[in-house]
């Protein structure tokens, strides 16, 4: 596999490099038997597999996050797929029905031709879903005995807050109205003056990433440090949770929420030079590229990282017996697959960088 040296995705090869840990994943739920975690994909035998005690818990959130992110890496490996194919075509290279033939065609292509020179720079990052995090971390955390407050390194305690906020409240988004200081870029006023860029000071307009609004704001509709009118949440922790017991719980909400990311609208220029045709379809694709670059930078340490959580996961069967011994046998998607999509787009990603 190549590495991505000129792309700020090195680390995404080296992570995605490990990634061949075999696990299961679609074994659990859809539905909240009001025992379990709820929200896991699958059938009856997790349906089955019901209490509120550590080692329930944790088998279950790691069949929702794998089954989660293979859902995830499938769509971005699909992603790759469509830009691959688009960019064959605009070279009159043809086309195929799956990401690594197609994006296998335009490496070699692209490696064939002399002078060509591609340069592919992207900026902005992904967006979770927080409180699909949250909320997964509090019933950890509970059945791990941890105290949320004391655990939390590395961030600060919140709710998701659909009402007045008595601290602080940061709304993210790809795109949110904001009146406050924004992290992303500021499309309106800053500090009075028109921007669509970064801004330092106050943003009024819409914030393309995180817009923290004043203590006391009548409305808060995001992450609120303090006391919130009406709680969306359990209190989370939006750092660390530094609790030994609920560690392998904690990472495979973790790795649930990133199978939300939003990564689109990216600040993205390609200039190729050498190849006209080549350049026309880059052109053409930049947001998709952009965005597939994004989600595949994001995606891939995640997934490397839960698989990491395999042992631990797998040893909680044994605590909880049979139904979770069944919960796992009939999991239809193994992470040794997920680690072949992801290393896919890896590899596309390496090919339009012209890295690989």
């Amino acid at each position: 596999m190549a590495f991505l040296n000129g792309l700020k995705l090195t680390h995404v090869a080296v992570a995605a490099a490990a990634l061949m840990i075999p696990v299961f994943a679609q074994g659990c739920s859809n539905t909240d038997d009001g025992g379990g975690l709820g929200s896991v994909v699958g059938g009856a035998a997790c349906d089955s597999l019901s209490g509120t005690s550590q080692d329930v818990i944790t088998v279950q959130t790691y069949a929702q996050a794998a089954s989660d992110l293979a859902a995830r890496a499938t769509k971005v490996q699909a992603d790759w797929l469509a830009i691959c194919n688009s960019l064959n075509t605009s070279v009159g290279q043809p086309t195929a029905s799956d990401a690594s033939t197609s994006c296998g065609t335009l490496n070699t292509y692209i490696k064939a031709q002399a002078g060509l020179s591609i340069a592919v720079s992207v900026q902005g990052g992904c967006h979770a879903t927080a409180s699909i995090e949250g909320t997964c971390d509090a019933k950890c955390t509970a059945a791990a005995n941890c105290d949320i407050t004391a655990s939390c390194t590395g961030g600060e305690v919140v709710v998701d807050c659909n009402g007045s906020c008595s601290g602080s409240c940061t709304i993210s988004d790809p795109s949110v109205t904001c009146s406050g200081t924004c992290t992303g870029d500021c499309d309106g006023m800053c500090d009075g003056t028109a921007t669509t860029g970064t801004c330092s000071g106050t943003c009024t307009g819409t914030c393309h990433g995180s817009c923290e609004v004043a203590p006391g704001s009548a409305e808060c509709n995001g992450q609120c440090q303090g006391t919130c009118s009406a709680n969306a949440s359990p209190p989370y922790c939006t750092g660390t949770v530094s609790c030994s017991a609920a560690a392998t719980c904690t990472a495979s909400c973790h790795g649930s929420a990133e199978a939300t990311i939003d990564c689109s609208n990216p600040s993205i220029t390609a200039v190729i030079t050498g190849d006209a045709a080549l350049n026309t379809g880059f052109q053409a694709n930049l947001d998709a590229i952009g965005t597939a670059i994004n989600e595949t930078t994001a995606l891939a340490p995640v997934i490397a990282d839960l698989a990491g959580q395999t042992s631990s996961a797998l040893s909680a069967i044994s605590d909880v017996g049979t139904d979770a011994a069944a919960c796992f046998a009939t999991s239809t998607i193994s992470f040794a697959s997920v680690g072949v999509s992801i290393n896919v787009s890896v590899s596309a990603s390496a090919t339009v960088s012209g890295s690989s």
